[in-house]
């Protein structure tokens, strides 16, 4: 359970500081929820919900399956890799400012669709494929032979 608490705090770490560095280029910034409500008040109000509820759920630590557990430890992965993204972009939009003025001058709806891809890409699609992964896994172990003196990973 103590690497489950890192990640949690990692997560949350993640959160926070890309929150702070998203502050220095809100001209630059491509997060749909700030974009399409022009507020950053809303998603920090979003930001703090999804740290509760991460916390909340650690704290309860009741699942209602296998599956369920496992995408929650994924999402956390997947969440922080994110976050880690997002803040390196920020520090070079931080570092560069011709960066931020080349985003701040590009349309809401190209930022958008900008910002779709790439979580797309990092977190949506292996989301997805591990998910199916784990499924067909939950589906298929019961009909497998596994060595009983074989050490997990």
């Amino acid at each position: 359970m103590k690497i489950v608490f890192w990640l949690v705090f990692l997560f949350c770490l993640l959160n926070i500081v890309d929150g702070i560095t998203a502050m220095y280029i809100l001209p630059g910034e491509a997060n749909p929820i700030y974009l399409l409500t022009g507020s950053v008040l809303w998603l920090m109000i979003l930001k703090g919900a999804v740290l509760a509820a991460v916390v909340y759920y650690y704290n309860h630590n009741k699942w209602t399956s296998h599956v369920v557990y496992y995408e929650y430890i994924l999402i956390l992965l997947l969440s922080s890799f994110s976050f880690m993204v997002g803040i390196y972009s920020n520090i070079q939009g931080m570092k560069h400012s011709e960066l931020v003025q080349a985003a701040a001058s590009m349309s809401t709806a190209d930022k958008i669709t900008a910002y779709s891809w790439t979580m797309g890409l990092i977190y949506v699609v292996p989301l997805v494929f591990s998910v199916v992964a784990f499924w067909i896994y939950r589906r298929t172990y019961k009909n497998t032979t596994i060595q009983e003196d074989t050490e997990l990973i």
